[in-house]
């Protein structure tokens, strides 16, 4: 077996390819949406906390609960988190498992209460409180493995579309394109409308040319981790005991890697064939990390002491994103020799370890929340929240162009509405909790399975106990998410007749999060 090694770095004027590819669709859902994370009791009531306030998980969803607190507090959440996946694709049915700590929240608040120092309460602001703390916001940590048999199309067909779409001869295709990528490996060859200069051609084919039909064996590992979080301010006060106003400054931060590696096995080559397609392999690692700025205000009016509603206000977060990337083709095609034939194995790797910086805009999103409560005995609440998807952005950065990308956001994209609900009943110092939350799909109707559009349903069960000075609390969290994921695309109409769509697979991702909230007050 021969291996040739062709490393591709980022100085090259074709890395600016490889990086918009990079920023598409599915990041700017990825950093739109949020699944918070943050105390037990806040997870236990399915984070219907825009209302209900005074707890350090309830300030990143309305800041205005802040100024609920009657007194200076320090909270910490430690989690566990499993994952558990499972992929239909080419009526094939496989699992993986993962498994990971985390910390869900660490913050204090310091409560300035007229109350508590013995003055005048009968008018006027009774309490500016402060917080500054962390929380997580969503967590990225899955394993997913889809595997089947195609006899409609190879992943060959999408290399050589994209070839064709860079309309130029081989010396021309995009360093890191899948295009360039392809060809360098062997598995795509410029068409010979001229013999005598074969290298002047900008119509492509590939491999599977020499198979009678197609079969094929095909494999995608997928592996990401990583989370965002919110490090946040926040002040609010609480004017005359009915008005609660609140304002946060956070800081998101992104950690996300994601690992992909697809695979490809012809079924039936002919050994006698020069050239035939035998396998072939394409690795992606992308590592993303950053920083973002957005500022929430919110409002809480308490009725009376049963019955508060809530409204808060996201205002756009600003990311500045930095991608790390590399990717890896491996061709494998057959080499006749006089006398003997063997199998011979190209690799090609592009990569930028420097580095490519970009900016994206997440969408605003605003929660009108509703809370009743039964005296000293509990509550019932209520959130729904709006976020328009479609509103968000990859700006310019270093001279590129994505006006492709966020056309086709606004193409593809709608709002998304969540609904959180939760209850929480007292006994004494004990409390029993329960929530869920429904997330719809961020696709416009009919791109994507109706019963795996990206949805959510999130179940969640907890404890609590509350001594004079301390609290412990104790959540479950179930995360079921059905999405749909097409491994490479397949879009020329040409091709489309004669190879079918590419296949698609849809994937129930089960995660379950167990956390621990300890909480002090001072």
């Amino acid at each position: 077996m021969r291996i040739k090694v062709i490393l591709i770095l980022g100085i090259s004027l074709g890395i600016g390819e490889i990086a918009s590819a990079q920023s598409n669709v599915d990041d700017l859902i990825r950093y739109s949406g949020m699944q918070y994370q943050g105390t037990a009791r806040a997870t236990g009531a399915g984070n219907a906390f825009g209302a209900v306030g005074a707890d350090f998980g309830a300030i990143g969803i309305n800041p205005a609960g802040l100024g609920l607190y009657q007194g200076s507090e320090f909270s910490a959440t430690l989690g566990f988190n499993s994952a558990s996946t499972n992929g239909n694709y080419l009526s094939n049915n496989t699992s993986d498992n993962y498994f990971n700590p985390f910390i869900g929240n660490a913050g204090i608040v310091i409560a300035n209460n007229k109350v508590k120092k013995g003055k005048d309460v009968s008018s006027g602001w009774l309490a500016v409180n402060w917080a500054i703390g962390y929380t997580r916001t969503n967590n990225f940590n899955s394993n997913t493995l889809i595997q089947g048999t195609n006899t409609n199309n190879s992943i060959l067909t999408s290399y050589k579309e994209d070839a064709n779409n860079q309309k130029t001869n081989p010396y021309g295709l995009g360093y890191g394109t899948y295009g360039g990528l392809a060809y360098a490996t062997y598995l795509i060859d410029p068409y010979l409308n001229n013999p005598n200069n074969p290298y002047d051609s900008s119509n492509y084919v590939d491999r599977t040319r020499l198979d009678n039909s197609i079969n094929v064996s095909q494999k995608d590992v997928i592996q990401t981790t990583g989370s965002t979080s919110n490090i946040s301010l926040s002040v609010a006060g609480n004017y005359i005991g009915k008005l609660y106003l609140g304002a946060t400054v956070n800081v998101p931060t992104v950690n996300f890697t994601s690992n992909k590696t697809f695979t490809e096995y012809n079924n039936n080559p002919s050994s006698g064939v020069d050239g035939q397609y035998i396998s072939s392999s394409l690795n992606e690692s992308l590592t993303t990390t950053g920083v973002g700025i957005n500022v929430a205000l919110g409002g809480i009016y308490k009725f009376n002491d049963m019955f508060r509603i809530g409204l808060s206000l996201q205002v756009p977060t600003i990311y500045s994103l930095t991608d790390v990337f590399s990717t890896t083709m491996i061709g494998n095609t057959a080499q006749a020799q006089p006398g003997e034939q063997y199998n011979g194995d190209v690799s090609v790797t592009a990569s930028n370890p420097t580095g490519f910086q970009y900016t994206i805009v997440t969408p605003a999103r605003a929660t009108l929340s509703a809370a009743i409560f039964f005296a000293k005995n509990g509550f019932l609440s209520a959130d729904y929240e709006y976020c328009d998807y479609s509103q968000a952005r990859l700006n310019n950065s270093n001279g590129n162009n994505y006006s492709d990308i966020n056309q086709s956001v606004q193409q593809t994209l709608q709002g998304v509405n969540t609904v959180r609900v939760g209850c929480e009943y007292r006994i004494d110092a004990f409390a029993l909790r329960a929530g869920y939350n429904y997330i719809s799909t961020p696709y416009k109707s009919g791109l994507t399975d109706a019963n795996f559009g990206d949805t959510y349903n999130i179940l969640s069960f907890g404890v609590g106990f509350r001594a004079k000075r301390m609290g412990l609390d104790l959540t479950y969290q179930v995360v079921t998410n059905y999405s749909t994921y097409t491994p490479y695309t397949i879009s020329s109409p040409a091709d489309i007749a004669q190879y079918s769509t590419a296949p698609s697979a849809n994937i129930t991702t089960t995660k379950g999060n167990l956390m621990l909230t300890y909480s002090t007050r001072f």
